[in-house]
């Protein structure tokens, strides 16, 4: 499979420092706040508004699948195209710009959702649009570290999810406390 890359010896990449890994994974604490709050408080709570007891277990079920199906496609295309992308900004900058600016306001479509179908429409829009800024941003590792520094790098994404995760239920829980 030829991607057109130069060999890792032939490429430069930038300075490997804490502060550099720390950068590098401050989208995956942003993404795991989201999720983390989102996915297991947001959503239970609107739909327990919305549907009642009774059904929100059905509600919850068809729209966590139905965003889990939009995220996978998603990355799947969009992924792709970022590997074969050619932008002067860098082949994955715009896909991550585009998909975290378009998402903000899909965010606050959710709370103002009256109906369980616009609230699982609001949900999948914002699964769709911040998905076409995740693949790209799960790419950055191998294009700005070079192999022996991956697992340090991979070190500071799954510290920054875990707090990210941990911080959006938090977060998320206290403000759902009525």
């Amino acid at each position: 499979m030829d991607i057109n890359l130069p060999d890792a010896e032939d490429r430069w990449f930038p300075p490997q420092t804490p502060a550099f890994y720390l950068r590098l994974s401050s989208y995956w604490f942003s993404l795991s706040l989201l999720w983390g709050g989102m996915i297991t408080i947001v959503m239970q709570s609107r739909i327990r508004q919305i549907a009642g007891e009774v059904d929100k277990e059905v509600y919850l079920g068809y729209a966590l699948a139905i965003g889990a199906l939009i995220s996978t496609m998603v990355c799947l295309i969009v992924g792709t195209m970022s590997d074969r992308s050619r932008w002067k900004m860098g082949k994955r900058r715009p896909y991550i710009i585009v998909g975290t600016l378009t998402a903000i306001p899909a965010l606050f479509w959710l709370p103002a959702a009256m109906t369980i179908p616009t609230l699982i429409l609001a949900f999948c829009t914002i699964q769709f649009l911040v998905n076409i800024a995740t693949s790209p941003s799960q790419a950055l590792v191998p294009d700005m570290v070079p192999r022996e520094h991956q697992g340090a790098a991979s070190a500071y994404m799954g510290m920054s999810s875990l707090i990210g995760t941990m911080g959006g239920l938090v977060l998320c829980g206290m403000l759902n406390l009525h």
